[in-house]
């Protein structure tokens, strides 16, 4: 990553390869260097424990610095990020790059805290550091002179004035919430559910169709397209809170829905508007008709079929109402070919049947989907039309007896023999017969 770029300086991330150039370069300075000290600081950046930075100068590496997020020594336990083994190589000074170093690892410092802290050695190879520190605003922090990890003791006279003697210095920064660019924070719902569609003859049973709602957008951008419902989050006010009144203003759902939190989608240039990230959720509902008529600030909302199959080439999504078919594709589980759907939707749509696949085979949340009273087979149908298990109806009811529980009432008879209707068990009952 870049962090900065003139005609001469280049702040950018230390690389593996500069480890062994800056070991060098410092034996020539007559210091006693080696790769590991920064390989081991690059493996801490890896982690998450620093940002590594590097400073090239007219292309050459020149020097680099170290922000470490959780600080030690006098500063432990406070929070404040650390700038660590701090050097410009000495053909390089006086060029500005020390300042540059320094002025970037504050701003990364801002982003995390309004106080930066590092240590300084106390003997003259650090004199102009010193003076650089007290220039840019940095005070010792109260606590005296510390020599290998530990403050020495007044008075005592048994330390060595090298490397490890050290003053700890902080410095108040600029931290305003209002310097910083913010994204725009949208929510978008895959919204699914299931539709009784009534046989040709009355010796059938019903069959199940798996529905997604999609909204077609009223304005730029993608106008005209079909799009998952959502908008962006008001202040103060939750993602869930902004998912619920999204819903009821583009779709007319006032509705209690069943969500789980899919995931936060942020990938660079997703939405042509500007810097937006979309927190993303999977829900069901078992009254995909009170959809059908609702009022909508979109230009309309429709339930479409939702049909997935896999194939050697990754996966298909096909979404059908009427006339209109919409084909998503899917290669290594990512969406490809001709954007059918307005932003990153397709994608979306493809991590919540996922998720939703994975939520019915671990946790039943095939429930959600059906009226509070179901037949075994109202049950069964859906159940394998998402997961893609097929099973036998006798080894299907063994499964889930465990899950639900027998009423006192029956369905319309089929074939002359009314269907017994079952609902979901309640935690009261497992636990009484735990």
């Amino acid at each position: 990553m870049i962090y900065y770029n003139d005609d001469n300086i280049t702040i950018r991330d230390l690389a593996e390869t500069d480890a062994q150039y800056f070991a060098d370069e410092e034996m020539k300075q007559g210091w006693n260097s080696t790769p590991e000290k920064l390989l081991m600081q690059l493996k801490d950046a890896a982690d998450g424990k620093c940002t590594a930075l590097a400073a090239d100068y007219m292309g050459e590496p020149a020097g680099y610095i170290h922000l470490y997020f959780e600080p030690e020594g006098a500063f432990a336990g406070t929070g404040f990020p650390e700038i660590v083994d701090f050097n410009v190589l000495q053909k390089f000074q006086k060029r500005g790059i020390g300042s540059k170093l320094m002025d970037i690892a504050e701003k990364l410092a801002a982003e995390r805290s309004d106080t930066v802290c590092l240590g300084v050695g106390l003997h003259n190879g650090y004199g102009s550091a010193q003076r650089m520190y007290v220039k840019r605003g940095y005070i010792p922090d109260g606590t005296g002179v510390w020599y290998n990890g530990k403050p020495c003791t007044p008075y005592d006279t048994i330390y060595t004035n090298n490397d490890d003697l050290v003053l700890y210095m902080s410095k108040k920064l600029d931290y305003s919430y209002e310097k910083f660019p913010r994204p725009s924070v949208a929510v978008d719902c895959a919204l699914f559910g299931l539709e009784s569609v009534p046989p040709e003859k009355r010796s059938q049973l019903d069959t199940k169709k798996l529905k997604i709602l999609l909204v077609k957008r009223g304005s730029a951008p993608h106008e005209g397209m079909f799009a998952l419902p959502g908008g962006f989050l008001r202040e103060n006010e939750t993602v869930e809170h902004a998912l619920l009144r999204e819903m009821d203003e583009e779709t007319g759902i006032k509705d209690e829905l069943k969500t789980i939190n899919l995931g936060i989608y942020s990938k660079v240039g997703r939405d042509e508007r500007g810097w937006i990230i979309s927190c993303a959720f999977l829900a069901l509902t078992n009254k995909v008709e009170l959809c059908s008529s609702a009022q909508s600030d979109a230009a309309e909302a429709r339930w479409f079929d939702f049909d997935f199959a896999e194939n050697k080439d990754g996966a298909v999504i096909l979404l059908r109402d009427g006339a209109d078919s919409i084909r998503l594709d899917y290669k290594n589980g990512e969406s490809c070919g001709e954007q059918a759907l307005a932003f990153d939707h397709a994608q979306i749509i493809y991590d919540a049947f996922l998720k939703l696949r994975e939520e019915v085979v671990i946790h039943d949340l095939i429930f959600p989907l059906l009226p509070p009273l179901f037949t075994i087979a109202d049950l069964q149908q859906p159940y394998e039309l998402i997961t893609g298990i097929q099973t036998s109806p006798a080894n299907f009811r063994r499964k889930m007896m465990n899950k639900i529980t027998e009423t006192n009432e029956t369905a319309a008879a089929i074939s002359h023999r009314p269907a017994k209707l079952y609902r979901v068990r309640t935690d009261d009952e497992n636990i009484r017969e735990e």
